[in-house]
């Protein structure tokens, strides 16, 4: 079908949540690649894939939605693959600011109620000082960022790849009312602000709406 044309001042007939972000690059651009640094390249497609992938991962550790999943990374692949499948499984994606102190650290994870931790293997450290004051995560997955092996004496549920490779390659995402909490952006006790969907959607001024409506 094709895309609806809107006019000027027309409300768009569709929720502005962050799986329509994905419409436009599949249909326009599908073998665009993605780079991260000398480290990685992926296609819009392979993308969605592994945007696929993860939650199938997620929804086998047991993830439900209005659970948050807290991200340890760098600005990585692995990031904006989880800012794409954590809201969309309709869970609340907390990215840690690992420069926090330690007691910070403990504050925003606890008080984000984080169920799942992703963590890339250079903050494990930190992260097993914390790990016995953190009241509420059940799961940890490490992200070994050059196939190294894990040296931690936390409880891992895998490695993030490994999980990846044995998911399957296709979930059936919700369709999500817009207001939905997408992200929890929390610097210590200063502040803690929750996040929509329609807001990031927002956010995003030179996005083409007319590419994804149907």
């Amino acid at each position: 079908m094709a895309a609806k044309a809107y006019q000027p001042g027309e409300p768009f007939q569709f929720q502005l949540t962050i799986k329509t972000l994905l419409k436009a690059p599949l249909i326009y651009s599908p073998d665009q690649e993605i780079v991260y640094r000398d480290k990685a390249r992926y296609t819009y497609r392979q993308t969605n894939q592994r945007i696929h992938r993860l939650a199938n991962v997620l929804e086998t550790l047991g993830l439900s939605q209005g659970e948050t999943v807290a991200v340890f990374d760098y600005n990585s692949n692995r990031y904006l693959e989880l800012f794409f499948t954590v809201p969309m499984i309709g869970a609340v994606l907390q990215t840690v600011n690992w420069r926090l102190s330690a007691e910070q650290l403990r504050y925003t994870i606890n008080h984000a109620e984080a169920r799942i931790i992703i963590i890339n293997s250079v903050f494990l450290p930190i992260l097993a000082k914390l790990h016995p004051q953190l009241e509420t995560v059940k799961t940890i997955v490490a992200i070994s960022e050059d196939g190294a092996q894990l040296e931690t004496d936390l409880p891992l549920a895998g490695e993030y790849e490994a999980l990846l490779q044995n998911a399957p390659k296709r979930f059936d995402f919700p369709d999500l009312d817009e207001n939905t909490i997408a992200d929890l952006d929390a610097e210590g006790r200063i502040c803690a602000l929750t996040i929509e969907h329609a807001s990031i959607r927002a956010d995003i001024p030179h996005f083409s709406f007319e590419q994804v409506a149907a």
